[in-house]
């Protein structure tokens, strides 16, 4: 387990941040057997950093390096 949540922010001298780039080991999951699309956490992540600094904000999840690193209980 990896608690830690890495952050780059890029910000001009007077400008507000313009980009994020987030680090959290866990990879994304979906839902065995059932087909669709999903950002998962990292769309969720990106989108609450789009809400605290703005539509321009600009935001690049990593998922990290360690291998099956899951939030999901097997069932």
């Amino acid at each position: 387990m990896d608690p830690d949540v890495g952050v780059v922010a890029f910000q001009g001298e007077s400008a507000p941040i313009s980009a994020l780039l987030l680090h959290y080991t866990c990879h994304p999951v979906h839902q065995l057997g059932q087909f669709f699309v999903s950002a998962d956490w990292p769309g969720a992540l990106a989108n609450e950093m789009k809400a605290s600094y703005g539509d321009d904000c600009v935001s690049v999840v990593l998922n990290g390096t360690c291998v099956s690193i899951n939030p999901c209980i097997p069932l």
